[in-house]
């Protein structure tokens, strides 16, 4: 049975194992910064903060189900220095799974885990009736697109937007909405640099009735475009400055729910919520109580924010599965 309401309340998380500075991805990743600490300092500290990240979900009643390459014996030597941002797939309600072509190569690495990801779904009561791949390693190198960080989808009103970049690939982005029967709309972005933001979900969020975007960073006429749609679908439009993306991954945010109680939350980074003004906070917390984590490391690292570590289970649960709570660790469960 397909999932009718598309606020997720099971989320894919994946505990950092190779975690560290990418300079692979460091060519658009204006957010990423080098560290004076050393690498082992780096993980350890990316590993506190991605296991606090995890225990405040699981403590509101969100269902959390956790990758962890350390449990997988065959992917040791398999380098995934950005895992903790698992964007390279995503689920739909009808029970399907996609996967997207990644930009790099140490991105691409990350897919190996797409076998676990599976038994892990399943082993969770979650429906996959069927899979797709966006994209083909035939393609020339700048055919990519980065799944739920290069796209924001509204499920409700089957509306798919995107900034183009190194990271979407028109071509790709057009064959993924034709495929699962989304409205498409691209557009150009500048940052304060000139450059292209590498991902949406940096500056835009969007919840079942509100948008938290970035319009100063779309380029014109993009930027009525996608006003318009928003305006259309009866979104409450929260802007943000360039400054507040910039500096405080004030646009890295999800709307989320209890599996308990239904409660509704924001999640956002501790950083996010200091670059936030009291009109926006008001305005964003009639729609879910705002929780606030501590990814500091992660942030400055990794170049990514709250929402970035997150992939939403929209799947339906299979018929014949019983429950036995909201916790679980994959491949093994602790």
């Amino acid at each position: 049975m397909q999932r009718k309401d598309p606020v997720p309340d099971c989320l894919i998380m994946v505990r950092p194992t190779d975690f560290g500075f990418n300079a692979e991805t460091f060519v658009d990743n204006v957010f990423q910064k080098a560290s004076k600490d050393t690498n082992e300092e780096i993980l350890k500290k990316a590993q506190k903060e991605f296991d606090d990240y995890v225990s405040l979900l699981r403590e509101k009643g969100v269902k959390v189900i956790v990758l962890d390459k350390a449990l997988i014996p065959e992917l040791r030597e398999v380098n995934m220095p950005d895992d903790v941002f698992p964007n390279w797939f995503s689920t739909e309600p009808n029970g399907l799974l996609i996967t997207y072509k990644m930009m790099t190569q140490l991105r691409e690495n990350e897919k190996q885990l797409l076998k676990y990801l599976r038994r892990a779904l399943y082993e969770e009561g979650y429906q996959v009736s069927g899979e797709l791949n966006i994209g083909s390693d035939y393609d020339p190198p700048e055919y990519c697109l980065e799944g739920t960080g290069a796209m924001v989808f509204d499920r409700k009103n089957k509306v798919i937007f995107s900034g183009r970049s190194k990271r979407s690939h028109p071509k790709y982005f057009e064959k993924a909405c034709e495929i699962l029967g989304y409205k498409g709309i691209m557009y150009e972005t500048e940052m304060s640099n000139g450059e292209p933001l590498y991902h949406s979900d940096l500056y835009f969020c969007l919840g079942q009735e509100f948008a938290v975007i970035c319009l100063e960073a779309i380029k014109k006429p993009g930027r009525e475009r996608v006003k318009d749609q928003l305006t259309k679908m009866g979104k409450e439009i929260i802007e943000l400055s360039l400054e507040q993306v910039e500096k405080h991954f004030c646009g890295n945010i999800l709307e989320i729910q209890s599996q308990v109680d239904g409660k509704k939350y924001i999640i956002m980074s501790k950083n996010a919520l200091k670059g936030f003004n009291e009109d926006q906070l008001s305005r964003i917390s009639k729609y879910g109580e705002i929780l606030a984590v501590s990814i500091d490391t992660i942030e400055e690292v990794g170049g990514g924010s709250a929402k970035c570590m997150l992939t939403e289970c929209l799947l339906p649960q299979r018929e014949d599965f019983k429950s036995d709570g909201i916790s679980v660790n994959s491949p093994s469960k602790s």
